[in-house]
């Protein structure tokens, strides 16, 4: 992520390859917003980190709007079969995707 305050840039970028996705997860309540914003979306769920929102959350309306990260591999065993999953990831500095503890992609069907 270039500027984690400012993810449009990003955004722009990736939006064609998240547009298709039934879902699409992320782990900043920042970039949440801006996935939202930039693709018109309402559906833009948290994953691992809840942060400001943790509260609102809480709510039985805001059921499913959060995924943690050790329900992570059993929710998307669910859910891909729904359609394509997306997953935003603001990764700390020196992290790799390698420290993260995600099941492998599936190759996308014909």
């Amino acid at each position: 992520m270039i500027d984690s305050k400012q993810p449009q840039f990003m955004i722009d970028i990736v939006g064609e390859s998240l547009a298709p996705s039934r879902y699409v997860l992320t782990n900043n309540v920042g970039i949440a917003g801006g996935l939202s914003w930039e693709l018109k979306r309402n559906d833009i769920i948290l994953f691992d980190k809840q942060g400001e929102l943790k509260y609102g959350l809480d709510w039985p309306d805001a059921q499913g709007r959060f995924v943690s990260e050790g329900d992570f591999v059993s929710w998307l065993a669910t859910h891909r079969q729904q359609g394509p999953v997306s997953l935003v990831l603001l990764m700390d500095k020196g992290e790799s995707m390698n420290d993260l503890a995600l099941p492998k992609p599936i190759a996308p069907m014909s």
